[in-house]
C-alpha cells in the first residue's frame, strides 16, 4: 500500500474505534468506510439465529441513506437462507463480493438483482462483510455500487479485510453497552423471573455493566472457579448459553 493509503487506513481505524455507542456507529461508520473503500449505498443488518430452528433472523439497523432501508426490506422478504448461511455461520469475519460470486450476465439472474429497487438505484456489485462477535455472527455490513461506479475490485475487498475486525470489535463494544445501559433498568425484574439468588443476581448486574470474569472475581472477592459455577446456573435457570444471550433478555 501507498504511504497516503497507510495514513488514511490509520485515520479510519482510529475513527471507528473512537466509537462508544450505536448512535455514533450509525451516524459515522458509513462515512469513515468509504473513505477508504467508496460506496454509494450501504447497510448494517443485525443477524441472530433461532435457537430452537436455527434459522437465521434479520433486523435492519441502519442504512445510507436511510432511505436505502426500503430497498433492503424487499431484499430480506426474497432472502434465500440456504445461499446466505454459510456466511452468517462464519466464526470470523469474511468478505465477499457479487461480481466475484457470481461473473458476468450471471449476476443479473440473481433475484436481489431483479427487484424493482435495485433496477430502479442501478445496483451494480455488493461487498459484504460478517460482523461477528465471540465466534458468532451478529451482522452483515453490505456496501453498494451503482453502474455508472463500476465493480468492486480485489484492492477494495483487501481494504475491506483490513478494517473487518475493527469494525466487527466497534459493533461488540457498543452492542454491550447498549445492552449494559438497558440491563441496568430491567434487572431486578429478570432476577425476580428467572429465579435467581442474591449472589447470582449480583453477579448478573456486573455482567449487565460490561464486565468480565476477572474484574467480577475481584469486585466480588470470590474464586474464577466460584463465579464458574453462579455463570452456569445464571445461564441454566435463564436458558442461555452466552453472556450475549443473556444480555438480549434484558433489550
Amino acid at each position: 500500500m501507498e504511504k497516503n493509503s497507510l495514513l488514511l487506513l490509520s485515520e479510519v481505524i482510529f475513527q471507528i474505534n473512537s466509537c462508544q455507542t450505536m448512535q455514533e456507529l450509525e451516524r459515522n461508520l458509513f462515512n469513515y468506510v468509504n473513505l477508504f473503500v467508496p460506496f454509494r449505498f450501504a447497510s448494517y443488518i443485525e443477524v441472530q439465529a433461532d435457537p430452537r430452528t436455527g434459522e437465521m433472523d434479520y433486523t435492519i439497523r441502519f442504512c445510507k441513506p436511510q432511505s436505502f432501508a426500503q430497498v433492503e426490506k424487499s431484499w430480506l422478504a426474497t432472502l434465500d437462507q440456504a445461499t446466505t448461511l454459510w456466511l452468517s455461520s462464519s466464526p470470523e469475519p469474511v468478505v465477499i463480493r457479487d461480481s466475484e460470486l457470481f461473473n458476468g450476465d450471471h449476476r443479473a439472474d440473481v433475484p436481489s438483482y431483479q427487484l424493482p429497487g435495485y433496477q430502479r438505484l442501478r445496483i451494480f456489485d455488493a461487498l459484504q462483510l460478517n460482523v461477528v462477535d465471540g465466534g458468532k455472527t451478529v451482522g452483515r455490513l453490505s456496501l453498494y455500487r451503482a453502474q455508472e461506479d463500476g465493480l468492486f475490485t480485489d484492492q477494495d475487498c483487501f481494504k475491506l479485510r483490513l478494517l473487518s475486525k475493527h469494525i466487527s470489535l466497534a459493533f461488540a463494544r457498543c452492542a454491550r453497552r447498549h445492552m449494559g445501559e438497558a440491563a441496568a433498568m430491567d434487572l431486578p425484574s429478570l432476577i425476580d423471573q428467572y429465579g435467581l439468588t442474591r449472589r447470582e443476581g449480583e453477579i448478573l448486574g456486573c455482567i449487565a455493566k460490561g464486565m468480565d470474569n476477572a474484574d467480577i472475581s475481584q469486585a466480588l472477592r470470590i474464586s474464577k472457579n466460584t463465579l464458574y459455577k453462579h455463570n452456569n446456573s445464571i445461564f441454566q435457570k435463564c436458558g442461555v448459553s452466552s453472556r450475549w444471550e443473556l444480555l438480549k433478555l434484558l433489550q
